[in-house]
Formats: C-alpha cells, structure tokens, sequence
C-alpha cells in the first residue's frame, strides 16, 4: 500500500511523505504506483522550476519526503493541486492508496 503523509500548518501543507507500493502489478507495471509519482513529482518539479521554492527532499525507491521551509498561497495551489489527484487515485484504489493528513 501507497501511505500519503500530509502535514498541515497554519492551514498550508508544510510537508508531505509518500511511502510504499501500490502491489497492483510487477514493478515498472504498476498503474496506480504510476499515476502517484505523476502526481507528486509534477508537484515537486513546480516548487522547484517554476516558484523556486526553498524545500528539502529525501528520496529513496519507494519514499519521497517533502518539507517546506515557508509554505505560502503559491506553494499552497501547487500542493492542493497535488492532494486532489491524489484523492481521486485514492477514491478508485482505496486498497492500494491511503491518504494520512
């Protein structure tokens, strides 16, 4: 199963952490371990290329943690953004995908 941390402060997402495997198909088939990376990367490469945010990331095969040193309204629409199409691959595998907040 695919566990989605998400850390709020003063209502903005501060850090988020993604672990573990969907289990859906082998590895490098599965759909639903796909569709979270999209999401979650397309996030990260926002805050990074486009608001030049200033953020720490570990990551690992498996894990990747985010942690913001100052979340504002603009890292805040990246990160909405990011929650709902996680929450709509969550609705459709609720085996596979559990969001933490």
């Amino acid at each position: 199963m695919i566990i989605i941390e998400i850390i709020n402060i003063d209502g903005k997402i501060k850090k988020f952490k993604v672990t573990g495997h969907a289990g859906v198909s082998h590895k490098g088939q599965d759909i639903v371990c796909a569709g979270v990376s999209a999401v979650v990367q397309t996030a990260v490469i926002g805050l990074e290329r486009h608001l030049n945010t200033d953020f720490d990331v570990k990551q690992s095969e498996g894990n990747l943690e985010v942690n913001l040193k100052k979340p504002d309204n603009y890292t805040e629409a990246i990160l909405m953004t990011m929650y709902y199409g996680l929450k709509e691959i969550e609705k459709i595998y609720p085996k596979n995908v559990k969001i933490d907040e």
